[in-house]
């Protein structure tokens, strides 16, 4: 398959360009809100492109980065540094 970081899907945008607009989006609404908890719901592949990005992994890899459904992802922010705590944690969907 192509590398839809740099190959958009069709009529849509590649990884690059939806990075491009996430990882500022993302930046600004946690310095706007330092030393509060937030929760930010998001699509798979606006989690994937982020996550990617805090953690180094080459963005044409993104798919490999594990988000179901209805996953939490915790990332906590220290001195204006975002760090993944969690990801794509699934305990709440658990029975009892």
């Amino acid at each position: 398959m192509d590398d839809a970081s740099v190959h958009p899907y069709l009529d849509g945008e590649n990884m690059t360009t939806v990075q491009a607009r996430v990882v500022p989006a993302l930046a600004s609404l946690l310095a706007a809100n330092v030393g509060r908890r937030i929760a930010v719901v998001a699509h798979n592949v606006v989690n994937r492109v982020y996550l990617t990005h805090l953690m180094n992994i080459p963005l044409r890899n993104y798919r490999a980065m594990p988000q179901e459904n209805c996953g939490l992802n915790l990332i906590r922010c220290v001195q204006g540094e975002p760090t993944p705590v969690t990801i794509n944690s699934v305990w709440h969907l658990m029975g009892p």
